[in-house]
């Protein structure tokens, strides 16, 4: 699914370097660049090539064999008794996904899906003659594995489910005539566009890097790949709750052949049509992370800059230096803080529809699940955002990291709009295909301190300290370690990813179970997202709304005064010089003597 070439020249695209940067951090020089090989648009020399056809031969088999295991996985489960069959058969996609990519991109490049071959075509991957050549392939395998699963299957089954295709709505009899259920379209549409273009920015995108591709490891993003597509999968099948929905197609072959087989499409079908907007989107994310030009000028730069001039600045230029307020007029932070909209609003819907539906599972503990969730779903998000934007997403780390000094304070500034602005979007599109019932169960998935009775829910006193407490766990045991860029080199992006959203999940644990209180929805741990459900639900949400502002931003000030007595043999902190103390003394004249503005005394 990453590779945009055959054989050899895919290996090549998947190995081919990257350096791995500390988490939070705006990205090195020369982390993305634009291959030196283009391209051609056209390449209709690779109608008349074996290699390419034989490639072709290999997404006509692949894709056959994942429709016909898909399927076979789809029907299986809903026919067992178990009380969470959408989880098991998520799990079991995850898996099947993961070894057919791996079976596959040696040869073809382990595309087996058109979306993921129009989105290589649209980032200038591959020519236009082979996304037809592979599209039409693809086409083929998924006509080819629904009519072995029809050969296969009784008739009854086949009736039932049918063909396990997509559906988005059946027709039942009724006393007085045929009944529709399903979705609405217009939900069905929204729930494809937002699970497709999660997909391609969650882990696409990471495949089609050939940096990070080399430093994650092919098994690494095969595995990413699969995960990305279960979670979408048991979030698309739940969060709707509605009968006769089958879930987000994700792959228009897998959708073209079983509704071939058993008679042609009606117009709610949506799934055969190509989402332009959605690929479109991920065109732009692909010239984003490509056109990053990473070689935005520091602040010990701006600083030498000014030492160096024969006059005395004057202080308002020295703060204006301090905020990095150059920063406002770059195109390049804009883009950065556009990445962070973008990957927020994402993160919001995947996240909080996984919650929602572990919540609303049939497990006995289902709030044992959602730190599961938690962990898999930030784990993703910060190996797809770290190397663009940083991988915030959050206030919390924004602010740290412009307390540390690692990002400047106009920076700063616009990243929390960013992330506020995503957050709204999120939720915007999870309220619109939500259930509404389960929206109003769950308050859509917002931070909440009290229920609806007199004796659920705990104090705000209560929660602000049990906020600043996991917030201030999370700093302690990820970003220590994320902002160390000795460790963070050692242990390597996914290592530093792990530690930091295992210490996310740690928190989102102790908190939902430490009260055992039915009213309180756990830390927010990221005030973006208790924003986006109180603006478009308000009500309750409001109630205490200021905690999950108060005590996180308090934990990192209590944090950064912290970190000034660890102990410095041990630690190397990411560009340490420009912490928040060493830039704003000179400009400020508050304290201390006089120090020059590399933070030297």
């Amino acid at each position: 699914m990453a590779g945009t070439g055959v054989a050899g020249d895919i290996e090549e695209n998947f190995y081919a370097g990257n350096k791995v940067q500390p988490f939070a951090s705006t990205p090195a020089a020369g982390q993305v660049k634009e291959d030196k090989d283009k391209v051609p648009l056209l390449g209709m020399h690779e109608f008349f090539s074996s290699e390419v056809w034989r490639a072709s031969l290999a997404e006509v088999i692949g894709t056959a064999v994942l429709v016909f295991a898909l399927d076979t996985i789809v029907i299986s489960t809903l026919q067992t008794e178990t009380k969470t069959p959408n989880l098991v058969m998520s799990v079991l996609i995850a898996f099947v996904v993961a070894v057919l990519l791996l079976a596959t991109y040696p040869i073809s490049g382990g595309h087996i899906n058109p979306i993921v071959t129009f989105a290589a075509f649209l980032t200038g991957l591959i020519p236009f003659s082979r996304t037809v050549i592979f599209i039409l392939a693809q086409s083929v395998g998924g006509i080819l594995g629904s009519l072995a699963l029809k050969a296969v299957v009784n008739s009854e089954i086949e009736r039932t489910y049918s063909l396990a295709g997509c559906t988005v709505t059946i027709v039942t009899p009724g006393v007085d005539g045929p009944i529709v259920t399903g979705l609405e379209t217009g939900q069905a549409l929204w729930l494809e566009i937002i699970c497709s273009f999660v997909f391609l920015f969650a882990s696409v995108w990471m495949a089609f890097d050939r940096r990070q591709a080399k430093a994650i490891g092919r098994v690494t993003i095969c595995v990413i790949l699969g995960i990305v597509l279960g979670l979408l999968v048991f979030i698309s099948t739940t969060v709707t709750a509605t009968k006769g929905y089958g879930g987000a197609g994700l792959n228009p072959a897998r959708c073209l052949g079983p509704a071939l087989v058993r008679g042609l499409p009606n117009p709610d079908q949506l799934f055969v049509i190509f989402q332009v907007c959605v690929e479109e989107g991920s065109h732009m994310d692909s010239v984003i992370s490509r056109e990053f030009d990473h070689n935005l000028p520091s602040l010990d730069e701006n600083y030498n800059a000014i030492t160096n001039q024969k006059e005395k600045p004057s202080r308002k230029s020295l703060l204006f230096t301090c905020i990095g307020a150059h920063e406002f007029s770059s195109l390049e932070m804009w883009k950065a803080a556009l990445t962070e909209l973008v990957a927020t609003a994402s993160l919001m819907f995947t996240l909080t529809t996984s919650i929602v539906a572990c919540l609303d599972s049939h497990e006995t503990d289902p709030k044992l699940l959602v730190p599961f969730a938690v962990f898999v779903i930030a784990f993703l998000f910060l190996m797809v955002t770290v190397p663009l934007s940083g991988g915030h997403m959050s206030p919390v780390f924004t602010f740290i990291a412009a307390l540390q000094g690692i990002i400047s304070m106009a920076r700063a500034s616009i990243y929390i709009l960013a992330q506020c602005l995503g957050s709204i979007t999120g939720f915007l599109i999870l309220n619109s295909v939500m259930n509404h019932d389960v929206a109003k169960t769950y308050s859509l998935g917002g931070c909440t301190i009290d229920g609806n009775g007199p004796a659920s829910g705990i104090s705000p006193g209560n929660a602000l300290i049990l906020e600043f407490c996991c917030t201030f766990v999370v700093l302690f045991v990820g970003v220590t370690i994320a902002f160390d860029k000795r460790r963070s080199r050692e242990l390597g992006l996914p290592m530093v990813c792990a530690v930091v959203a295992g210490a996310m999940a740690l928190a989102v644990f102790v908190s939902i179970s430490v009260t055992g209180k039915a009213g309180y929805a756990g830390v927010g741990l990221n005030p973006a997202r208790c924003l986006g459900p109180a603006l478009l639900r308000g009500g309750h949400l409001w109630d205490g709304h200021w905690v999950f502002w108060i005590g996180p931003c308090f934990a990192c000030i209590i944090y950064y005064g912290f970190t000034k007595s660890l102990p410095k043999e041990g630690l190397v902190w990411e560009d340490g010089e420009r912490d928040f103390v060493n830039i704003a003394a000179p400009a400020l004249c508050c304290w201390g003597p006089r120090t020059q503005l590399n933070g030297k005394v």
